[in-house]
């Protein structure tokens, strides 16, 4: 119950109905903010499918897309402030007013239950391309579903709870339904009124008045938690998105059933290897002739094969669900000593990498977890970024560039190295040049 003698602000109907449509801008600045955290993630994942080599600018555009979506929050926080009289003061609206807003609310009741329905359905079906398909480009699917599903849940809500807070406006003040005077006249009592009279009427008052602010926290705590919901599905989604791009695999201890197997490829001519796999070791070497030999589960078997003058490795399986102390996995690749390459890319999760006495002018390897080993041979440029192992490198080469995120880094060569040539970061780790510590 409001305090006798405090003013009740009136608010026009014109007011009533810019504040609603300041909510529906602010349900599409938040609903396209949400969509874009939760869809921030596809980025690096479709940088890293189709432009491995500019993955970098993936992990850029998902933080434009956080830092877009922080904006549009912070829009739509700062152009309420305003209204925000609304819920802290005591205020009234006409009838008339409240029953167009009671109107709108109706008519909105269908939408909402579209929005949230269609919502729902969207976010159970985001898994289903996954199941149906085992690439990596496929899982954006996920967050894209879940990112348009949550989107119509932020949507209709804030419409929704927009409708309520201005009918709740009157709730919370029972003097807009009184005349003031007589509800005054009637609270004070004159000496013709009972003790008892007096007594029942101050207990309904006070009932109607908690009741009519019960509802008002009741939606308040309602809203909280609608908020509490959706930030749980942005970290979620987030985190989901940073496994299915960056993490490295799980493991089982489930033993799959192994093949050991031979290609041959001495018929061929090649310049070039381009490999691609989630789990296991591979080496190359010298060899008498042109093949691969392999030893992996199943399930896991790469596939190998010839395009142009490209030897091209991928695996076929990519389930992150192998335990490597359980199931073995290597790959040889033997190359005859008068065959110069001009590029050997690799890209393995998880696994080691070593390249034994050969001629190659442009080495490239990506690996998220191993070791990666070069000894002798000669190489133009030398290019490894590795997130977690060590590097060694005891060879010949013009230019070389080495990033690890956390392991050592060890140089040994006859070539020159100097800072024009060689490029050498360790975030957690040592790095050596020819046993000397470089700076």
């Amino acid at each position: 119950m409001e305090e006798e003698g405090k003013e009740i602000r009136s608010v026009p109907a014109e007011e009533i109905d810019n504040y609603l449509k300041n909510e529906l801008k602010n349900a599409y600045r938040i609903g396209i903010g949400v969509f874009l955290c939760i869809t921030s993630v596809t980025h690096p994942i479709i940088f890293n499918a189709f432009f491995s080599r500019y993955e970098q600018c993936g992990a850029a555009l998902m933080i434009v897309s956080i830092a877009i979506a922080v904006m549009l929050f912070i829009i739509s926080g700062l152009s309420g402030d305003e209204w925000n009289y609304l819920k802290k003061e005591p205020c009234e609206i006409d009838m008339l007013t409240l029953e167009t807003v009671k109107k709108k609310k109706r008519l909105f009741k269908k939408t909402k239950i579209y929005c949230v329905a269609i919502g729902v359905m969207l976010c159970i079906v985001s898994v289903v391309p996954n199941i149906l398909f085992d690439t990596k480009i496929v899982s954006i699917f996920l967050f894209l579903f879940v990112g348009v599903g949550v989107f119509l849940f932020i949507y209709s809500s804030i419409i929704d709870s927009s409708y309520d807070d201005v009918i709740a406006i009157n709730e919370k003040n029972k003097e807009f339904y009184k005349n003031k005077e007589f509800y005054k006249n009637k609270r004070d009592f004159g000496n013709d009124e009972s003790f008892e009279e007096k007594k029942v009427y101050e207990q309904d008052s006070a009932f109607e008045e908690n009741k009519a602010y019960n509802q008002y926290d009741f939606a308040t705590k309602k809203r909280g938690n609608e908020k509490k919901f959706i930030w749980l599905v942005i970290i979620c989604c987030i985190c989901l998105g940073m496994y299915k791009n960056f993490s490295i695999p799980t493991f089982s201890y489930k033993k799959f059933k192994s093949i050991s197997k031979t290609v041959d490829l001495k018929n061929n001519k090649i310049k070039k290897i381009d490999a691609k796999i989630n789990i296991g070791d591979i080496t190359i070497k010298n060899g008498d002739e042109l093949k691969v030999e392999y030893k992996y589960p199943i399930k896991y078997q790469p596939k190998i094969g010839i395009k142009k003058d490209t030897l091209v490795i991928r695996e076929q399986y990519n389930k992150k669900n192998i335990n490597l102390k359980k199931n073995k996995c290597e790959m040889t690749i033997y190359i005859p000593q008068e065959i110069k390459l001009d590029i050997v890319s690799m890209n393995l999760n998880l696994g080691d990498v070593e390249i034994n006495n050969s001629t190659i002018s442009k080495c490239e390897l990506n690996l998220k977890l191993g070791d990666a080993e070069i000894e002798r041979g000669k190489y133009d440029s030398i290019k490894i970024v590795n997130n977690v192992g060590d590097v060694d490198v005891s060879a010949e080469f013009s230019n070389i560039n080495v990033k690890c995120d956390v392991g050592d880094i060890e140089i040994e060569t006859r070539s020159k190295v100097t800072h024009a040539n060689a490029q050498l970061n360790s975030g957690v780790g040592s790095i050596e040049v020819n046993d000397k510590h470089w700076k």
